[in-house]
């Protein structure tokens, strides 16, 4: 039923294979020039410096907030939609058109709408998938505004209380 999607995930593995493969040799050189860079700086500067990397937080060099499960719920959801609005289209189209069926003299216009469910199928979870994701990017965007103007406000009110 879902035949059409196999060259799509056999492509799209075979690109995210080489993109990994490609990565992992580009770190590797980045990784060896710090290595080399840290070999050469001299022995004083490193007096404190205990051989371990400290566990704790830098602001500067954390990553900004993740929305990784928002992403996949809201994907997930948008399938479930997708997936469900195409059963009720299928749904509509074979068994709610009887009438015609029976004044047709051939039985092609089941034929063809049963030819057609994968292309249903396949477009409702796409175009939901991807409204879902645009959903979530909307999501992410206005908790990111809400998250500087409250930073900012912080900001503000610790700069009022100094003066």
């Amino acid at each position: 039923m879902f035949s059409f999607l196999a060259p799509i995930c056999v492509t799209a593995t075979i690109c995210l294979t080489v993109y990994k493969l490609f990565e992992l040799f580009v770190r590797r050189k980045e990784r060896n020039m710090f290595v080399e860079k840290l070999s050469e700086i001299p022995v004083e500067n490193l007096s404190g410096f205990s051989g371990r990397m400290p566990f704790t937080r830098v602001p500067e060099l954390e990553r900004p907030w993740s929305f990784v499960a928002l992403r996949t719920g809201m994907l997930l959801f948008g399938i479930g939609v997708g997936l469900l609005v195409g059963y009720f289209i299928a749904d509509i189209n074979i068994y709610t058109n009887e009438d015609v069926l029976l004044q047709a003299r051939h039985r092609t216009y089941i034929n063809m709408v049963k030819e057609s469910l994968p292309v249903i199928y396949g477009s409702s979870v796409l175009f939901f998938g991807g409204l879902s994701l645009v959903g979530s990017f909307l999501i992410e965007q206005q908790v990111l505004r809400q998250r500087d103007k409250a930073e900012s406000q912080k900001k503000n009110d610790t700069i009022g209380g100094e003066i």
